[in-house]
């Protein structure tokens, strides 16, 4: 052998039995894990798809929410502005169910009047053949025409303070 040449080939050492049930071991094992892991990825791949789902669910009742928001309100920038306010109870807009509820307020008021009205003899005559809804518009009318002279006396009394 001269120096500077490359040592002969080595002959691979021959495999025992040992040493093969341990390279079968590990291989068994990797490929166990390896099964593990697949199982992991369909079942949280299977749990992606169906939370995708539920968000696209999500997503198009929260759109339908707003367009019926949109229909109460009746305008984007005041329907931003309510659901934005952080004090609810300054806001105001009324939802349909508090006109509801002013309104029958207000109905049961003006049927107090009305009912107090009919128990004055000089009015009975006169409303002896009106239905009632004619009695509660004749008396909103009344009081929309009082409004308007109360209006009008001010309006004169303000113009002549000025002169």
């Amino acid at each position: 052998l001269t120096s500077g040449s490359a040592p002969p080939p080595s002959k691979p050492k021959p495999k025992t039995k040992h040493s093969k049930n341990k390279e079968e071991d590990e291989v068994s094992s990797l490929k166990s894990q390896v099964k593990e892991w697949k199982d992991r990825y369909k079942s949280i791949s299977m749990s992606h798809v169906d939370y995708r789902k539920r968000l696209t669910d999500l997503k198009t009742q929260l759109s339908r929410a707003r367009k019926v928001v949109m229909q109460e309100i009746g305008d984007e920038k005041l329907a931003r502005e309510i659901l934005d306010s952080k004090d609810k109870s300054s806001s105001r807009w009324r939802g349909r169910a508090q006109q509801i509820s002013i309104l029958q307020a207000r109905l049961r008021d003006l049927k107090k009047i009305v009912d107090s009205g009919e128990n004055k003899p000089k009015n009975k005559n006169k409303k002896a053949g009106m239905t009632f809804q004619d009695r509660v518009e004749a008396k909103i009318a009344q009081s929309s025409e009082s409004r308007k002279l109360k209006n009008k006396l001010l309006e004169e009394k303000n113009n002549k303070v000025k002169a």
